[in-house]
């Protein structure tokens, strides 16, 4: 995985944790999640709420910082991160393992995948739902 593509994947991380909490919290006050390093205080607060903003500030710290950490030459370390910002995903069931091979896998790739997809699909007699919705 070279450097652009660990900032897209992080990028699209970041994004897809500023649109989870914009969706589970969308009948609140919306207030973003600003990326910050885990306080290990915040695993002894009483509310949850508060752990979970504290876990997802985290998630998003991380997903910000791993590009930085890939440019500066650090680049296994990097890649444990990005690897533990997918294990946490997965664990918290925000993601499918295959998910993350998506997420990972070269532009090139995605498309051969896609029409895999698309004739396991024929091959089963599905058929593939129209852009539209017709």
């Amino acid at each position: 995985m070279n450097e652009e593509k660990v900032k897209d994947v992080c990028a699209s991380y970041r994004a897809d944790i500023d649109y989870r909490w914009r969706v589970k919290h969308s009948g609140e006050l919306y207030m973003p999640i600003v990326a910050q390093r885990f306080d290990e205080q915040a695993s002894k607060w009483e509310s949850t709420a508060l752990q979970e903003r504290a876990i997802f500030a985290h998630l998003a710290f991380v997903a910000e910082e791993t590009p930085r950490i890939y440019a500066s030459g650090k680049i296994e370390k990097a890649m444990r991160w990005l690897g533990w910002l997918q294990g946490v995903f997965w664990g918290l069931g925000l993601e499918t393992l295959e998910d993350a091979k998506l997420r990972n896998m070269p532009d090139e790739e995605k498309g051969l995948v896609a029409s895999q997809t698309v004739t396991a699909m024929h091959v089963l007699g599905i058929e593939p739902a129209h852009p539209d919705g017709k």
